[in-house]
């Protein structure tokens, strides 16, 4: 930081600056102001959190005196003898003011354009992915992750978790899905989606046994999933076939995140162990998948990749969130204490690589920003929730946050002037009906679903958000057991994602309520009405 700010003052009058003004970073917190607690002999990187292809906007304020920092530190000169002895001395202005230059940084990448992904063969007509830059690990990594915190019934949780590392699903509570569902369903005034031209749904006979799945961001057909018995598959859901597979563990599979800038490789995370890799996969050559372990993260219940590549960070049953170097494969730090209760989610933004969400069982939902230290007292925005949070997503323009909990709780913010409001969902009145929603795509509609009932809704994202329709998938996995002889099956929907692109295309996880329970994915196609 020091080498940076030297070399911002040795340029300021070739910007239109005076030589005489001291250059500090800008606070995230106070916008006008210089950052709190900053030292300059952190690094961009490591402390800092610099990514690639950072701007940096600059600023010309004047502030008293006694308001700049009060390290001798921060005298940073011009940078070069010659500029030194042409720069005016440093002296206060009137009122005891002092003129400075403060320089904040943008790292805002554009939204994902919306509209179907190119399949392998258009990618293969392009050219193909540029392999040019790939990162490097090295091989044997030392385990510093903390052991989960005494007295805490962390095994019991994960074994019967949610597909998103979500709250246990009780598989002894009677999921009245038909009846209580669809009662309230109607007392709400909710209509279903005709089967004829709104959707088309269709059961993925090769997922059998997911706990989790990401879809390709940038290739079409491609979906990465993990089982529950620690093995990693790719999937080409248009053809339902298996076209890669890969064991990392004996625990299920609940973080997953491909990366952007490198499309055959992906982020994986076992559950209980947390054992954590980079995943390779070759388009052209079907079969095994290359992977590299990193620095396990004791009772991983989600990841997430930041939308430059530079950092994935990892979140599970306890109060801590681990961050990651995607380069080097080595963790950067633990940041700890950041909630009263387990991190049950953590979620990058869609666009700033350094703004990260995380939704905890404390009943709150905590936005960061990694261009300053963390501080545990003092995040970016606080939101309050009415229940444990399940799940949190960003809008496709990250300007609102989504908050998912348990039953009807289900909750909108704004990232610009922290407002919130309520969706008008039915209650259960269930203490196990534990809810998953997205935004789609192109950020019009909202997607929830819950574990007590087989239903999928779809709302607008705006307030009141009206409710648009509703999907039932009850029915498609006892389609399979037609000629069984087991007893019938109760179905619900244990997890769901959206389609990074494809406004149209969702995926479910469709599981049942048995002592050893099935699960599938459904893909869910929408003819917008």
């Amino acid at each position: 930081l020091r080498e940076l700010c030297q070399e911002l003052r040795r340029h300021l009058p070739m910007m239109g600056f005076g030589w005489n003004a001291k250059v500090y970073p800008e606070s995230i917190h106070r916008p006008g102001f210089p950052a709190e607690s900053m030292q300059l002999r952190w690094f961009l990187h490591a402390d800092l959190r610099f990514t690639q292809g950072e701007r940096l906007h600059l600023s010309e304020a004047s502030l008293p005196a006694a308001m700049l920092p009060n390290d001798p530190d921060f005298d940073n000169g011009p940078g070069t003898e010659a500029a030194s002895a042409a720069a005016p001395a440093d002296e206060l202005g009137p009122l005891g003011r002092r003129r400075v230059v403060l320089f904040s940084r943008d790292a805002v990448r554009a939204p994902m354009p919306c509209g179907p992904s190119p399949t392998l063969a258009e990618c293969s007509q392009r050219g193909g992915a540029s392999s040019s830059t790939v990162p490097r690990w090295p091989r044997d990594l030392p385990s510093d992750a903390a052991s989960p915190p005494p007295g805490k019934t962390i095994v019991r949780i994960e074994s019967n978790a949610g597909a998103d590392g979500g709250p246990p699903c009780d598989q002894g509570v009677s999921r009245a899905a038909s009846g209580a569902a669809n009662a309230a369903t109607a007392a709400a005034g909710e209509a279903p989606l005709h089967d004829t031209g709104q959707h088309v749904k269709r059961l993925l006979l090769s997922s059998c046994g997911v706990r989790q799945f990401e879809f390709h961001p940038t290739r079409r057909g491609t979906l990465l999933a993990g089982r529950k018995d620690g093995v990693i598959v790719i999937l080409d859901h248009e053809a339902d076939t298996q076209t890669h597979i890969l064991e990392i563990d004996a625990f299920p599979i609940l973080g997953l995140a491909w990366l952007r800038t490198q499309p055959q490789w992906a982020v994986a995370g076992a559950s209980q162990s947390g054992t954590t890799c980079i995943i390779r996969y070759d388009e052209c050559k079907p079969g095994c998948i290359e992977h590299v372990r990193l620095q396990h993260f004791p009772h991983l219940s989600s990841l997430s990749v930041n939308c430059t590549d530079d950092f994935f960070m990892t979140s599970g049953f306890c109060t801590d969130v681990g961050l990651y170097d995607v380069v080097t494969g080595r963790r950067m730090s633990m940041l700890a204490g950041l909630h009263q209760n387990f991190i049950n989610i953590l979620r990058f933004s869609n666009c700033s690589p350094h703004l990260f969400a995380t939704a905890s069982f404390d009943r709150t939902c905590k936005l960061w920003d990694l261009r300053e230290p963390i501080s545990v007292n003092r995040p970016v925005r606080h939101f309050n929730t009415d229940t444990l949070n399940v799940m949190c997503s960003f809008s496709p323009d990250d300007r609102h946050i989504l908050c998912s909990g348990v039953d009807k709780a289900l909750q909108q913010f704004s990232l610009c002037d922290s407002s919130s409001a309520r969706f008008p969902l039915p209650a259960l009145g269930s203490e196990t009906n534990y809810r998953r929603s997205l935004y789609l795509a192109d950020g019009e509609l909202v997607a929830t679903a819950a574990t007590n009932e087989s239903l999928l809704r779809l709302y607008t994202t705006e307030a009141p958000f009206r409710h648009v329709g509703s999907v039932d998938f009850k029915g498609l996995l006892s389609r399979r057991r037609r000629y069984d002889e087991r007893p019938p099956i109760e179905e619900y929907v244990q997890s769901l994602r959206c389609h990074p692109t494809d406004p149209n295309l969702i995926g479910t996880l469709l599981s049942t309520s048995e002592p050893h329970p099935e699960s599938f994915v459904a893909m869910l196609g929408l003819r917008r009405w």
